[in-house]
């Protein structure tokens, strides 16, 4: 109790409020201390960002509406959750989350096209882009999250055999070099309305 104020029980006082550690690996070390969430004022973004302020993980969290996710900061200590307010499809906002991060999390992702939203924009090309930038910055472990398989079921029809194509990424990423190299394949970021 504070000044004779009853304590609260909410979700911010069942934190660990330990010191968020300041500054960043070094991106060839194994320590991950900084987390950008993309998408992360949704459901499960609420719950991932939680789970990483818990963690002591400092979170850049970009989101279409920083004013409406203000609910995320009291999940950490002052300072260690940062909103980004944008378009995940704007290369540069894009850019500056994921250039300080350590890991990302892409949970974009929508059930019905409708208000300029698009599959092939979010769940395609932006996995691409993240994926790059990713590479680029020497991001050092990326999640992404997808409810395809749910559309999929409620579609009335069920999986023979699931594989998850992160167990393979090794493989597939050697079979793209190849490819490449090959003069089989190319690395285009441009945007399907700019090819």
């Amino acid at each position: 109790m504070l000044g004779g104020a009853p304590k609260r029980d909410c979700a911010a006082s069942k934190l660990d409020h330990r010191a968020a550690p300041i500054g960043r690996s070094s991106k060839g070390k194994s320590m991950i201390n900084t987390v950008a969430v993309i998408g992360g004022s949704g459901f499960v973004g609420r719950a991932t960002v939680e789970r990483l302020a818990r963690a002591g993980k400092q979170v850049i969290v970009l989101c279409r509406n920083s004013e409406r996710a203000k609910y995320l900061k009291p999940m950490g200590n002052v300072g260690q959750i940062t909103l980004v307010a944008g378009n995940a499809l704007d290369e540069a906002v894009l850019e500056s989350v994921i250039r300080p991060a350590d890991a990302v999390v892409n949970l974009v992702g929508i059930l019905a096209e409708g208000g300029g939203q698009r599959f092939d924009a979010l769940q395609a090309e932006l996995p691409a882009r993240i994926g790059a930038l990713a590479a680029k910055h020497d991001v050092q472990s990326l999640v992404h999250v997808s409810a395809i398989k749910n559309d999929i079921i409620w579609l009335g029809y069920k999986w023979a055999n699931e594989f998850y194509s992160s167990d393979y990424f090794q493989q597939l990423y050697d079979w793209a070099i190849l490819m490449i190299k090959g003069g089989k394949a190319y690395v285009d970021s441009q945007s399907s309305e700019q090819m």
